[in-house]
């Protein structure tokens, strides 16, 4: 997802604001459990890297970010929702 994320930022060129939104019961509830399980030493950096570069190109967009947040916002989400510009929270979240 955050290799995903990261491309389709990249693409943005004639947008007035980008709105980040979550599917599900949750805007991101973290990294895979499953992922987690099978980083190490020599995989866990390149997988922070990935997250930082995510939330550096949403910092870097020339327009607003905007995440709209529902549900769980943990771990990578949360960084990626610090990221943006103006965070928008639905009750309960």
């Amino acid at each position: 997802m955050l290799a995903e994320l990261h491309h389709a930022l990249r693409k943005i060129d004639d947008a007035k604001v980008v709105v980040l939104a979550g599917r599900g019961k949750a805007f991101c509830g973290g990294a895979d459990v499953v992922e987690l399980r099978s980083l190490n030493v020599e995989t866990g950096p390149a997988f922070v890297t990935r997250i930082h570069e995510a939330s550096k190109t949403i910092r870097e967009l020339p327009v607003p970010v905007v995440a709209r947040l529902h549900g769980a916002v943990i771990g990578a989400g949360l960084e990626i929702a610090a990221a943006c510009d103006l965070r928008v929270a639905a009750e309960g979240t």
